[in-house]
């Protein structure tokens, strides 16, 4: 594929940056690699179903032509990325910072993959209902759906002889590979079945084996599925790392293995040779590494705590070839065009409107702004900024509508006055007191209706939040892919568990899930860091803080609401009594709890009256 025989010597990393706008976020017969010694396949149907040619799902409404869109001889990536809400798939190209959607519409497309001929794009939807696998023809625009399953499925990646993929699907609580046959003509095969998350594969472009990440050992590593070997030697840990986290395998044309490794809050990109005795090679920072189709370049995503810049690295020393690097970076992972921008595809909408995130309003002077009433929120004083009252109504009703509850109708805080008391512990320039910021209540969290993922970025720990779907029938949300933190592990005992403020659970909660930092960043809310002391504190975490930021700082959201001088010098508020200083021992009842009304009183409306599992 064009690689020159030096290419394999020190990788040089070519780190162009620029702001972006999404979140984020890759054979020969395949029956023969399995004919031996399974053992271990469940039945397909109840997991994997493949259409056939007949019954191939709904047929999809009459494609319009790209317009004016002529093939390049650039290059170009297919990358998901959000706008209103919903994540679609769009085309960038090297030489322009347009970004060509494919298709768009109230629903979700994901894990796009550009098929060996460069002819078909593989990717994973909802727009039928549940997560499926389709194959979109980038000549003529049409769209054949693969599989119509219950379970879900995604993260296709093709055979080099472009007649099978291999998924991800989520079956009996439990993410695994499967491999299906494009035209349904073999039934689906399944590659993994152990207790664990087997998820993100790759094929080998000789064809005969499949890299994975698995977390089937503890912490997420990278493995390799040989397809020609039996069950007993057929998988291997190719990083077995304590302290790390692997994810998002690619191969290169020529073999290399890509992936990127997670520990104490840096991505590494690193890249692996099979062929010379499985050497590692760290090339740079990243995650959802994509090789160009000559395996000269590797574009990748650099994650920040609410943006997401895109990187590039020139990993052959000797290319005379210019880097491409995308207007923005693939919320899952992108993939390489090999032949340009198709003469047409299917397109739903306009490239009207930016992405989600694309930049922010630096404000120098703030406009006065009023207060405003949340109707039907219970607070302590449920009030917002003008500014932010819409954003959060909109983001209230999202969550209803995707989620299936109402999770916003009770706040922990709303507005806190700037003379009214914090929390103990807390910082005393707090976003609540801009009326831009609100904290949800904890309760639901303590039922089990919520996971977060602890993600460190730097030396800053956040939280990504996931609402469990109130229907678990795979119409709503998507199964988790990272083992959440367990904040009140630190209350059962373990003194080194409380002194870590936690620990991760033990696997992967089963069920469908719905990312609310996702949603609230959609409109404009951000999350905040954790607070130095969150790990024996237990409101430090401020996992359920989001704030409505729009590019200005504290002080410019104060002046909002205050004069300067009630900035520069507040009115202390002095408390009756002492406010007593956290314990820094474990007690029966946490602290979070103190600072509460002494007998909360419950909601039944506020989370699903099903009992979760």
């Amino acid at each position: 594929m064009g690689r020159k025989s030096n290419s394999r010597r020190a990788l040089r990393a070519l780190s162009l940056l620029f702001p972006i706008s999404a979140i984020v976020c890759g054979a020969t017969s395949v029956a023969a690699a399995f004919s031996s010694g399974s053992g271990n396949a469940r039945q397909p149907a109840q997991a994997t179903g493949v259409s056939s040619p007949e019954s191939a799902a709904p047929q999809p409404e009459t494609p319009t032509p790209l317009a004016a869109v002529q093939p390049s001889l650039s290059d170009a990536v297919v990358l998901d990325a959000r706008r209103d809400g919903w994540d679609h798939l769009w085309i960038n190209r090297s030489d322009s910072t347009e970004l060509i959607p494919l298709a768009a519409g109230p629903w979700n497309d994901h894990h796009p993959a550009i098929s060996p001929d460069g002819t078909s794009l593989a990717f994973a939807s909802d727009r039928d209902g549940g997560w499926d696998i389709y194959v979109l023809d980038l000549a003529s625009g049409a769209v054949r759906r693969v599989t119509e399953t219950p379970a879900y499925e995604g993260w296709p990646t093709w055979s080099p002889d472009g007649l099978w993929l291999a998924v991800e699907s989520y079956s009996d609580g439990d993410l695994d590979i499967w491999v299906l046959s494009i035209d349904g003509s073999s039934p689906p095969i399944q590659l993994t079945n152990e207790r664990g998350a087997d998820l993100a594969p790759a094929w080998d472009p000789q064809g005969r084996r499949i890299a994975f990440i698995s977390d089937r050992e503890g912490e997420p590593d990278l493995y390799l599925a040989d397809l020609d070997a039996t069950d007993e030697g057929r998988f291997r840990n190719l990083s077995r790392t304590a302290t790390a986290a692997e994810r998002d395998p690619a191969f290169s044309p020529d073999g290399l293995l890509a992936f990127a490794s997670t520990e104490e809050g840096v991505d590494r990109l690193r890249v692996l040779d099979l062929q010379a005795g499985g050497g590692i090679t760290e090339i740079g920072q990243g995650v959802a590494p994509a090789w160009s189709t000559d395996g000269t370049r590797l574009i990748a995503t650099l994650r920040a705590a609410n943006r997401n810049w895109p990187v590039a690295y020139l990993v052959d020393q000797d290319a005379n070839v210019p880097l491409l690097l995308p207007a923005t970076a693939a919320r899952h992972r992108a993939s390489w065009l090999p032949n340009g921008i198709p003469a047409s595809a299917l397109l739903d909408s306009t490239t009207e409107g930016p992405l989600v995130g694309s930049g922010v309003n630096s404000v120098e002077t703030a406009s006065k702004a009023d207060l405003a009433s949340l109707p039907g929120v219970r607070a302590p004083n449920a009030q917002l900024s003008q500014r932010a009252l819409v954003p959060f109504t909109q983001l209230r009703e999202r969550v209803v509508a995707q989620a299936g509850w109402d999770l916003l109708s009770r706040l922990a805080f709303a507005f806190v006055g700037i003379n009214d008391p914090l929390p103990p512990g807390w910082q005393q320039t707090s976003w609540l007191q801009t009326g831009r910021a609100f904290s949800f209540a904890v309760e639901p969290y303590r039922a089990g209706w919520i996971e977060i993922v602890r993600e460190d970025i730097g030396a800053e720990t956040y939280w990504r939040v996931y609402l469990r779907a109130a229907q678990q029938d795979g119409s709503a949300g998507e199964p988790l892919r990272s083992i959440p933190w367990d904040l009140d592990a630190r209350y059962r005992g373990n003194a080194p568990l409380y002194d870590q403020g936690g620990a991760l659970k033990s696997q992967i909660p089963g069920g469908y899930y719905v990312d609310l930092t996702a949603l609230a960043a959609d409109l404009g809310f951000e999350r905040l860091a954790a607070l130095a002391n969150w790990r024996r504190y237990y409101p430090g975490a401020r996992f359920n803080e989001f704030v409505f930021r729009e590019g200005l700082s504290w002080e410019q959201a104060m002046l909002e609401l205050y004069p300067p001088e009630a900035i520069t010098t507040p009115t202390p508020f002095r408390t009756p009594t002492l406010t007593p200083s956290p314990t820094l021992r474990p007690t029966a009842t946490p602290l979070w709890r103190r600072w509460r009304t002494p007998t909360p009183s419950p909601l039944p409306t506020l989370i699903p009256t099903a009992t979760p599992p």
